[in-house]
């Protein structure tokens, strides 16, 4: 499958395939922890809308997107940039995997995976020694994932509304310092 897959930084014109990843992701994950109509009511253009203004805004505080193809089709997608405090202020060293989503289709076949390495062994470079991220408490599979991957439990939680439901997250944290291609 390597010589058929390719990580590489995203660019704006990638808004709308992102955008398609990132709401089949939703669907296919959060389904049963938000609502279903807010999950129903997502728009794809509308998202790559969104997509297109954040990278360009988000590019200037550091954040970077990468996407993975396969055979030239976008089917999976990661964003990663400095932690953000409530006062929107980045500590340094401190580093946030904002997202990572694969095609329904794709997921268990390691293509999150292979877009994850290829996120972790740049962000020594970015300056990252310890990387973070929030997930839903009931995403099981994600967090199975994220445990693999290197990450723990850390003691913050994160409660969210949505259309009037409760969704609990919890932070995951790893060091990144040492990590290299061998990662």
């Amino acid at each position: 499958m390597d010589t058929q897959t390719h990580v590489r930084r995203a660019t704006p014109e990638d808004a709308r395939a992102i955008s398609e990843v990132q709401i089949a992701g939703w669907r296919h994950a959060y389904r049963g922890i938000v609502p279903d109509a807010m999950l129903d009511e997502l728009d794809v253009e509308a998202g790559a809308e969104r997509r297109r203004e954040g990278m360009v805004r988000g590019a200037a505080r550091g954040v970077e997107n990468h996407v993975l193809e396969l055979e030239g089709d976008i089917v999976a997608w990661a964003a990663s940039g400095p932690w953000r405090t409530r006062e929107g202020t980045a500590v340094p060293g401190l580093f946030e995997l904002y997202a990572i989503y694969v095609e329904p289709s794709r997921i268990g076949t390691g293509l999150g995976r292979r877009l994850w390495l290829a996120v972790l062994e740049g962000l020594p470079a970015r300056g990252a020694r310890e990387l973070r991220l929030w997930t839903f408490v009931d995403n099981t599979r994600a967090r199975r994932f994220y445990e693999r991957a290197g990450f723990r439990e850390d003691a913050r939680v994160s409660r969210e509304i949505h259309e009037g439901t409760d969704a609990w997250k919890l932070c995951y944290v790893r060091d990144v310092e040492g990590v290299g291609p061998a990662a």
